[in-house]
């Protein structure tokens, strides 16, 4: 019997940005800031825990006009999942990351912005 295994990561993230601003504009600042979270995998289809792990880095902002900035990161991520491929047995997976995400960044409106981009990833 084929098990479905489907991996849920959640992150809670907070942000502690070191300059202040919210403003996106030709005239704004580069912000810096540290970033960190938590990860929360689990494996569907058997009654497992699930496994917490933690995401840390880097985050900035970099203006490039008025209402488009580039918002890149550079975070510590591990991650993971507990399975019991027998019964009396149970086995861990811990994968560490060192993910690089690139987003662009479009204010629309004061409180209203869209967030595109991607990022690479080395395990």
């Amino acid at each position: 019997m084929q098990t479905l295994i489907i991996s849920f990561f959640s992150t809670v993230q907070f942000m502690a940005a070191i300059l202040a601003g919210n403003s996106l504009n030709a005239q704004s600042q580069v912000q810096f800031g540290i970033k960190g979270g938590v990860n929360a995998s689990k494996v569907y289809g058997d009654n497992q825990p699930a496994w917490f792990g933690y995401q840390v880095g880097f985050s900035g902002l970099i203006p490039i006009r008025r209402n488009l900035a580039i918002h890149p990161e550079l975070l510590f991520s591990a991650k993971g999942i507990v399975f019991s491929p027998l019964p009396d047995q149970k086995s861990t997976y811990q994968l560490n990351y060192l993910d690089l995400p690139v987003i662009l960044v479009f204010k629309l409106a004061a409180e209203v912005e869209v967030h595109v981009g991607g990022y690479a990833s080395y395990l």
